[in-house]
């Protein structure tokens, strides 16, 4: 299967979100990602926003809750994940 013409990362746009968080052991913190994908970019195996930390991906069991949504339009998926 080959990929749409002009497809690559590059056509990601990332919005500016925190750069460096720095926080206390033990404390809460909660941040957002949001990214906007061109829809031609988009497939249904495609992965979502994850987090990750010294190359290795966090899940719940790191103590990490998320939630996810979507924005469609006619041009790009708008995608906005939560982590706390």
């Amino acid at each position: 299967m080959e990929e749409p013409a002009g497809s690559s990362v590059g056509q990601l746009r990332f919005n500016p979100t925190v750069r460096h968080v720095v926080i206390n052991e033990h404390m809460d913190v909660t941040f957002n990602c949001s990214i906007k994908v061109p829809q031609e970019l988009l497939r249904p195996d495609a992965p979502g926003i994850s987090l990750w930390k010294d190359g290795r991906e966090l899940h719940v069991l790191d103590r990490i809750a998320s939630s996810h949504f979507e924005i469609p339009d006619e041009e790009e998926v708008a995608m906005t994940s939560t982590f706390r």
